[in-house]
């Protein structure tokens, strides 16, 4: 629950400041993003529902998630962290991640 509110307190940070920010030229399509970024953050929100849907310790399927991927939570910080930095790229990873959230309902 506490990295679900803190992603979305990133989010919310990096989207109310682009509020006052002219728009670009550059789309979220074009900015480079680490796949093992997107699907490191798709995998920690499926364990989040998972968790909710099966009464499992949400923090254990996190701390799995990571595990997996020889991370640990303050890395996790890190990485979070140098999105909030550039707003663009935090912007076109949750799009990223949300889409391929989507693919996942969908069943694909």
């Amino acid at each position: 629950m506490a990295l679900r509110i803190f992603v979305f307190v990133l989010v919310g940070g990096v989207l109310s400041a682009l509020g006052g920010c002219a728009p670009e030229e550059t789309t979220s399509d074009e900015i480079a993003i680490d796949s093992l970024d997107i699907a490191l953050l798709v995998d920690l929100q499926l364990a989040e529902a998972r968790a909710e849907v099966t009464g499992a310790p949400a923090e254990s399927l996190r701390a799995e998630v990571l595990a997996v991927r020889g991370l640990d939570s303050t890395e996790l910080v890190i990485l979070l962290d140098s999105y909030a930095t550039e707003p663009e790229r935090a912007v076109a990873l949750f799009e990223r991640v949300e889409d391929r959230l989507n693919l996942e309902r969908q069943g694909e």
